[in-house]
């Protein structure tokens, strides 16, 4: 089987891993420069080649295909701010909307700057 270009929902066949996440999005698409597939999973880099679209399929199970006229709804949406301060404490905030992980930020300035916030676009 050949993954042709588009967004998928992927499954986990089997992760021993008991805290990583089951599904995951996988992008796929052909490079304009190099012509080459490129696949990437999540957030993570890019990268292309047979070999590795063969073990996606080996180690992802395809739950679908996301288009136009089936797109993912977000339910229920968290992002975490995890870290260790100076002192050696876990800390953690969580935020449910834009709002409060801005305000996480600007509260937290060396979080933001340890992120490289300042650095990032302005959308």
């Amino acid at each position: 089987m050949r993954l042709e270009p588009g967004n998928y929902l992927v499954e986990i066949k089997g992760s021993i891993y008991l805290a990583q996440p089951k599904h995951h999005y996988l992008r796929v698409w052909i490079d304009r420069n190099t012509r080459k597939k490129m696949f990437q999973l999540d957030h993570e880099i890019p990268t292309n080649g047979e070999d590795y679209e063969q073990k996606l399929l080996e180690d992802y199970k395809l739950v679908k295909k996301i288009t136009r006229n089936s797109p993912i709804e977000y339910n229920k949406i968290e992002v975490t701010f995890s870290w260790v301060n100076e002192d050696g404490h876990r800390m953690e905030m969580r935020a449910r909307n834009g709002y409060t992980a801005k305000r996480i930020l600007q509260e937290f300035p060396r979080l933001a700057q340890a992120l490289d916030w300042d650095n990032q676009p302005d959308q």
